[in-house]
């Protein structure tokens, strides 16, 4: 930067405004303890006039060299951004100076101009999981609990922090009443920021399509539905020149989410087993098993109908069990032949497996040609239950094999062996 302000006289003035500033009137209705009133606080104030503010930006342009009246757009994050005027750069500074020093809030616009780069942390929060611990479950991705995760409002919002002083229930601009208690982050990088006349160009990011299949592989180390309820992107509101939070983007959510988790430890080898082995899988079973995922994890939704979760649980099954190729005809002798196969090698352990996927079959079967069950049938939500628990060690067991069998009939005659 090449300009005829002092660097030091420029922090000593946006000290001595930051210091005239008031905190505006609103900041009352919020909570302190919240990221919200925080976030407020970091860009807004009252007590300077127009004339200061902006005279103050006219200095910061000329310090970035740039023009007062450029058309300056940020890319926030993948998923949004905004444009900036550079007239309203001083409100920017000293409101961030009010809460981080002058020093810092320059320093943050300093690395904004002249690096036009920004590190964000990509947040995942995942319901139906509470792990106690953090670790990384696959290529820079960390699975943890969302209160581990540094305060911003949505992070607040989704464990229940209330945004509003006095008024636990009341969130302005929200009705999200979902509980997770885990959460998947990443780093993410935005590069470019800033472009003049016209957006930065979309940058994508590959740990985000990731972590959605991190949370379909995530429901089997759960006894429960896991489902991804809310993304966004964050960074330190005081050591960053721009709002602190972006890309917030949420999933349909229903009244199970409502409850919480109690904490759990998590089968660390168990979740980096099948996620690791879900990933080296060739992309082709990778879709199938998108699919089986999907339909098991809906098949776990008390919620549902019995009728619902039996279907579900059916599709999981046959989706994993039959090729797209397969002839048609005998369908539940394959069904019952091709599980018991894969679930075991011993013989006795083949013969229950079949009985069991036998009646899973015929619930599949009732459901679908709309007939309903009796409430009162304890068999029916016991064979649920534990049709469910098999479609997930089935599940497990392919990934460790590496990919879905493609030929069944060596391995139900014997000539084939799966060695897992």
């Amino acid at each position: 930067m090449t300009s005829s302000i002092d660097r030091a006289d420029l922090v000593e003035r946006i000290g001595a405004l930051a210091a005239k500033a008031s905190d505006p009137p609103d900041l009352a209705r919020y909570n302190p303890g919240s990221a919200h009133y925080e976030s407020v606080r970091s860009q807004q104030f009252v007590g300077l006039s127009a004339g200061e503010i902006e005279g103050l930006s006219r200095d910061l342009a000329d310090y970035f060299s740039i023009d007062i009246d450029a058309d300056l757009n940020i890319r926030l994050s993948p998923n949004d951004g905004e444009g900036m005027n550079p007239r309203y750069m001083g409100q920017r500074v000293i409101a961030r100076a009010r809460a981080a020093g002058a020093e810092r809030a320059l320093h943050a616009f300093e690395q904004l101009f002249t690096v036009n780069r920004r590190h964000l942390q990509g947040v995942m929060a995942v319901w139906g999981l509470h792990p106690v611990n953090a670790f990384e479950i696959w290529n820079g991705i960390w699975l943890g609990p969302l209160s581990l995760v540094s305060p911003t409002q949505p992070r607040d919002i989704l464990l229940g922090i209330p945004t509003l002083a006095g008024d636990p229930y009341e969130t302005p601009g929200f009705q999200v009443n979902a509980r997770p208690k885990a959460a998947l982050t990443w780093q993410y990088t935005v590069d470019p920021v800033i472009s003049f006349g016209t957006f930065p160009p979309l940058p994508s990011d590959g740990s985000e399509v990731e972590a959605v299949d991190v949370v379909r592989c995530l429901t089997l180390v759960s006894s429960r539905q896991v489902s991804h309820i809310a993304t966004w992107y964050q960074t330190d509101h005081l050591a960053d020149a721009l709002p602190a939070v972006a890309g917030w983007g949420g999933q349909l959510i229903t009244w199970a989410h409502q409850f919480e988790v109690e904490p759990e430890e998590i089968d660390e080898t168990l979740a980096k087993l099948v996620v690791h082995g879900f990933f080296a899988m060739h992309e082709r079973d990778q879709r199938r098993i998108r699919v089986v995922l999907d339909r098991l994890n809906a098949a776990r939704i008390e919620s549902a109908s019995p009728e619902s979760r039996a279907i579900d649980l059916g599709i999981a099954i046959e989706a994993l069990l039959f090729n797209p190729k397969d002839p048609a005809g005998e369908i539940n002798y394959k069904f019952k032949a091709r599980g018991s196969v894969l679930a075991s090698s011993n013989p006795e352990e083949r013969r229950n497996v079949a009985k069991l996927l036998d009646r899973i079959y015929n619930l599949r079967s009732i459901a679908a040609h709309g007939g309903s069950f009796d409430e009162g049938d304890g068999s029916v939500r016991a064979t649920l239950v534990a049709g469910i628990e098999l479609a997930g060690s089935l599940i497990v067991r392919v990934i460790k094999i590496g990919k879905i069998p493609e030929s069944w009939n060596g391995l139900i005659l014997g000539w084939e062996r799966i060695d897992v």
